[in-house]
């Protein structure tokens, strides 16, 4: 970063939180979805089978770590706040 622009710091922190966004989004699409199965269409429209939730994962703070949603998708949420880290950090 200390060879980038001032333009092309701000362009790449506009990316950045866009992605952030986008990210957010998509992670509460899955969890609406596990939550109310048919409340997404495009995983219909793209024939996705998404697991459903047996905790009330809208709602509490941490879901029970036995659930089949919770076993599956901790370790994504795991290694994707591990390679953010990295990230962080090489920088």
């Amino acid at each position: 970063f200390r060879d980038m622009s001032a333009a092309d710091k701000k362009k790449g922190l506009f990316a950045e939180i866009n992605n952030g966004r986008m990210a957010m989004i998509g992670l509460f699409s899955v969890l609406a979805e596990s939550a109310v199965p048919g409340s997404n269409p495009q995983y219909k429209i793209l024939n996705i089978d998404m697991p459903t939730s047996d905790v009330d994962i809208m709602g509490s703070v941490i879901p029970q770590l036995t659930s089949p949603f919770a076993l599956k998708a901790y370790p994504v949420l795991a290694v994707c706040a591990l390679v953010q880290q990295q990230r962080s950090l090489k920088n």
